[in-house]
């Protein structure tokens, strides 16, 4: 994921936040540490010294992706009276990519943090934030004529029109629905239609919380029993008053 975040405002200006990606970044040095890690004895001061060095490059991962969320929440706080965002399954996201790099990408870019810090951050200055619904197709409903847009490849960044031939970037249209919903969900018939989700806990860090009541979740069936091949299987007594041949 190059890019945090894309935004646009009810003048049609676009902004793209860059994604750091510090795990990206660090990790060709990471991958050098964990050899001279591996090849060091356990307690001497070259093992403590490669061991202090990985976790020096962790720590500065996670302050990195702090630093990131917190910079974008704020300036969305203070710059916009309403903001309109995604309802993200984060885990499904990642079930869903096939290559190691893209999951890896997801989880770098710590998309979780950003709807929990933007909760608190618009209560405070007294504005207003809208979670879109989950199902709400944003980036494949064509902002310009309504229609379903055509994915190329499994998660492509261009998509293409199929009534004007137009190829249109994901991000920018999903920014382009998601500043116009719940008009632009009328649109679309696959999702409900002004729905809002619950607004996210911060002890839940932008994830979603399991409830034992929750609609929609799957139940799975009983496991039949196999008999056993060298334990015998219990005969049952007839009942009375039943007659058998």
């Amino acid at each position: 994921m190059r890019v945090l975040a894309t935004i646009v405002d009810s003048d049609g200006d676009i902004t793209e936040v860059p994604n750091p990606a510090p795990l990206r970044a660090t990790l060709t040095e990471r991958k050098r540490v964990g050899r001279q890690l591996s090849g060091r004895i356990p307690g001497s001061r070259g093992h403590d010294a490669a061991k202090a060095k990985l976790a020096s490059l962790d720590r500065r991962c996670v302050h990195l992706r702090k630093q990131a969320s917190h910079q974008l929440t704020t300036m969305l706080a203070d710059t916009y009276s309403e903001v309109v965002v995604e309802d993200l399954d984060l885990a499904a996201m990642k079930k869903s990519m096939g290559r190691r790099a893209f999951r890896r990408s997801v989880s770098d870019a710590a998309l979780g943090q950003i709807r929990p810090q933007l909760t608190y951050k618009m209560a405070w200055r007294g504005t207003t934030l809208t979670i879109a619904d989950r199902w709400f197709a944003s980036s494949k409903l064509h902002h310009g004529c309504g229609c379903r847009l055509i994915e190329p490849k499994k998660l492509a960044k261009q998509l293409v029109c199929v009534v004007t031939g137009e190829i249109v970037d994901r991000d920018i249209n999903a920014a382009h629905n998601l500043r116009d919903w719940p008009d632009t969900a009328s649109q679309d018939s696959s999702g409900a239609v002004g729905a809002v989700a619950p607004p996210a806990s911060e002890s839940s860090d932008g994830q979603d919380i399991g409830l034992s009541d929750a609609v929609g979740g799957s139940v799975r069936p009983e496991p039949r029993r196999r008999p056993h091949p060298l334990r015998p299987e219990p005969t049952r007594e007839p009942r009375e008053g039943v007659q058998h041949e």
